[in-house]
């Protein structure tokens, strides 16, 4: 199992993430991150079929957010992401890597991973294994606001 080191700066950036949480000092994924739901969305009038789905390291960096619940953050889990990045444990190919749909240039987690792509994000991973759904650009209509 190949796992992924850090510099000194992306472990000390981890560290000091790590204590933030400890502290109480990070409640929501923006506090750490720029974390949003995606402004475009499916037109499932137009979708005939299964999107085309893909394997592969992308640049964390172009992960914007999750779709749905971007609020939402479990400090235990993220902190858990912290210390296996700190401690080299962080595999490179997760067997069950996060699960992201990519709507244009960006991706945004669906239903696995979200703290592992908050982690990996914040500590400015060059890259990370993942697996994505395409939507094609003709099938992306801009999200309805509330």
């Amino acid at each position: 199992m190949q796992t992924i080191s850090l510099t000194d700066g992306q472990e000390e950036r981890a560290r000091e993430i790590y204590h933030r949480i400890q502290d109480g000092g990070i409640t929501h994924p923006t506090d750490i991150v720029e974390w949003q739901e995606p402004t475009k969305s499916i037109n499932y009038q137009e979708k005939e079929s299964t999107l085309p789905r893909y394997e592969g390291f992308i640049d964390p960096a172009d992960i914007k957010g999750a779709i749905g619940s971007t609020d939402r953050l479990e400090r235990n889990r993220l902190s858990a992401a912290l210390v296996r990045l700190i401690q080299g444990d962080f595999e490179v190919k997760n067997s069950y890597p996060p699960v992201l749909r990519k709507l244009g240039d960006n991706y945004y987690v669906t239903t696995d991973g979200r703290h592992r792509c908050i982690a990996a994000k914040a500590v400015a991973l060059e890259e990370f294994y993942v697996e994505y759904e395409e939507v094609p650009d003709r099938l992306l209509v801009d999200s309805e606001s509330d």
